[in-house]
């Protein structure tokens, strides 16, 4: 793949796992001992991982010795679901069952903002000029959360009542997709501008809810949906070429787990993909040919995330 991966995993055991891809193997393990993991992010310069848990999130040193975390953020009163950085990697934010989105320093445990959902808050991603932030709540709304401004942008339900459940944001900024719990995911196209939300086509992915979303890298990106039979669910989104959803061809279904898949990261070549499931392994896939090039063993209980950091060889 021409770079170095590590890959960080964690779940229900307690324990974030890092994993040298080359090695194969653990090479260091971070406690979490107040309760399960339930995200991970890195920072853009791979230096910070973020771990979201209940009811805290806290940040470690990836270079640092020390297991423990260098900062924890306590301000949230119920489970973290979802964590991230934002692209110059000076700041972070959360979203929980307890109805907001935060904003944190990463070099200091206060909230510089938090925003208020009507209902628990899934689901989080950001634009990539840093501005918006897109969070996705039990009542089935997509919020856009202008950072600049601290107030709500723009406000979008594409199913009434149906709780979105993961949202992720094209890596060019150019697309944005909801999936919810009915299996359904919404995609939408921000080429105008990211509070555009103009409609590309819906999706019935999963007949049940889709667990996790994200998009690899390319000019006409691939779509990665983890999925509740243990199957990962690829699709191609040319925004060109989509009018109706059998516009939206699959391009591959993994199936290499047992249970569910909790989480799903692309390389940034496009050609491979990580994926963590509550059987206990991560895997990494070679996309076109199917083919699984390692699997990840070690964690005691079901893993619920995945984040990946590529440095140049």
């Amino acid at each position: 793949m021409g770079r170095n991966i590590v890959l960080a995993t964690a779940g229900y055991d307690r324990s974030v796992r890092l994993w040298d891809c080359n090695a194969e193997s653990t090479y260091r393990t971070l406690h979490f001992p107040e309760s399960q993991v339930n995200d991970l992010c890195f920072s853009s310069d791979n230096e910070l991982l973020i771990v979201g848990g209940f009811p805290r999130a806290a940040v470690f040193n990836v270079s640092s010795s020390t297991p423990n975390p260098t900062y924890v953020f306590d301000d949230h009163r119920g489970n973290v679901t979802e964590v991230g950085c934002d692209p110059d990697g000076k700041w972070m934010y959360s979203c929980s069952d307890d109805r907001t989105v935060k904003l944190w320093n990463t070099k200091s445990p206060q909230a510089l903002a938090t925003f208020k959902h009507s209902s628990p808050v899934n689901c989080i991603a950001i634009h990539p000029n840093g501005n918006y932030l897109y969070a996705g709540d039990q009542d089935g709304f997509v919020k856009v959360w202008d950072i600049t401004a601290s107030k709500l942008a723009k406000e979008v339900q594409p199913q009434s009542v149906e709780s979105v459940e993961a949202i992720a944001v094209s890596h060019d900024g150019n697309i944005i997709v909801g999936s919810n719990f009915a299996g359904a995911s919404y995609f939408w196209s921000l080429e105008k501008d990211p509070i555009a939300f103009d409609p590309i086509c819906r999706n019935q992915t999963h007949h049940r809810h889709v667990l996790k979303v994200a998009f690899d890298y390319l000019d006409e990106p691939k779509f990665a949906a983890a999925l509740t039979d243990g199957t990962v669910k690829i699709l191609k989104v040319d925004i060109g070429k989509i009018e109706t959803e059998s516009d939206m061809p699959t391009v591959g279904i993994l199936d290499n787990h047992t249970r569910w898949v909790w989480g799903v990261a692309f390389t940034s070549d496009s050609e491979h993909l990580f994926s963590a499931s509550s059987d206990m392994t991560a895997v990494l896939v070679h996309i076109e040919s199917g083919k699984v090039l390692t699997t990840f063993e070690g964690h005691q209980k079901a893993i619920t995330c995945l984040a990946i950091a590529e440095v140049q060889s």
